[in-house]
C-alpha cells in the first residue's frame, strides 16, 4: 500500500484551514473596531461576547485542535520535500508550515493565555479589547499566511 504523503498533508492543512477560518468568521463582527477604538463603547456587547466565546474555546481545548495538525502537516511537509527531491514547491510548503507552526507557538498561545485570564465581565472594556484585538489579529493573519501555502500544496497534490 502506497502512502500519498501530498493528499495527507493537504488534509491537515485543510482542518487547519478550516477552524482558522470558522474563527475568523465569529471574530469578524469586531474588525472594523479594530481600526477605530472610540466605538469600543458602543459595541461593548460585541466584545464581550467575541472575547467570552474565544475565553470558552481555549478553556475547552480549541487551540489542543489546531497546533497538532499544522505539527503533523510541518512533519509530513518534511517528508514530501525529501520525497520530492526538495523542489521549489515542496520547499515553500515545509518553510510557510513550520514558520507558521514557530508563530503558533511563539505569539497566538501567549496571546489566547490573555484572553483566557481576562474576565469577561469583570474587566474594562479597553483591558478586554486590547487582549482580544490582539489574538483577533493573529488569528486573521495566520490565516492568511496559510493561503500560499495551501495553494502550493495543492498544486504539488495536482500538479
Amino acid at each position: 500500500m502506497e502512502i500519498n504523503i501530498a493528499a495527507l498533508t493537504t488534509l491537515c492543512l485543510g482542518f487547519s484551514a478550516g477552524l482558522l477560518f470558522v474563527l475568523a468568521f465569529i471574530e469578524r463582527p469586531i474588525l472594523p473596531l479594530m481600526s477605530s477604538p472610540d466605538e469600543i463603547r458602543d459595541h461593548e456587547d460585541d466584545i464581550r461576547g467575541i472575547h467570552a466565546f474565544l475565553q470558552a474555546f481555549t478553556q475547552h481545548g480549541g487551540p489542543n485542535l489546531f497546533v497538532p495538525f499544522v505539527l503533523l502537516a510541518t512533519m509530513m511537509s518534511f517528508w514530501q520535500a525529501a520525497d520530492r527531491g526538495y523542489d521549489v514547491a515542496s520547499l515553500f510548503v515545509v518553510v510557510g508550515l513550520f514558520t507558521l507552526l514557530g508563530t503558533s507557538i511563539l505569539a497566538i498561545s501567549p496571546a489566547s493565555k490573555d484572553v483566557h485570564e481576562t474576565d469577561t465581565y469583570g474587566e474594562p472594556i479597553e483591558e478586554i479589547s486590547t487582549s482580544l484585538f490582539r489574538l483577533v489579529r493573529l488569528h486573521h493573519n495566520a490565516f492568511l499566511a496559510m493561503a500560499p501555502v495551501i495553494a502550493a500544496q495543492v498544486f504539488i497534490l495536482f500538479g
